[in-house]
């Protein structure tokens, strides 16, 4: 299996990224919020039948406590493209990049 370059939504544009197969790709963003902070999480990978494959990991904190949430995506190589926003919801592309449905669980 060869490696996979896609277009991802981070911090607010647009990069590009390869993902080697047997490898994961882990970026990670965040910090202080008005209310508290946040960090999210997100890890690409190859699936074994050559899809990618993302789970966003989210973790907040503010006066009421923390939170976090994990939502795991596959991308379906259809156009029009969209990624993944830092809320963990699926956003269109302008550029060319990954359509991510929502995966049946997070593995």
């Amino acid at each position: 299996m060869n490696a996979v370059r896609i277009w991802i939504y981070y911090k607010e544009g647009i990069v590009r990224i390869k993902i080697p197969p047997d490898q994961e790709i882990c970026i990670h963003s965040g910090g202080r919020t008005e209310e508290g902070c946040r960090y999210v999480t997100e890890t690409y990978f190859l699936t074994d039948e050559g899809k990618v494959g993302c789970v966003v990991n989210i973790e907040e904190g503010d006066c009421d406590g923390s939170h976090s949430s994990t939502k795991g995506y596959i991308a379906t190589g259809e156009q029009p493209m969209n990624s993944i926003s830092r809320e963990g919801k699926i956003i269109p592309l302008e550029e060319m990049g990954p359509v991510w449905i929502r995966a049946p669980r997070v593995t």
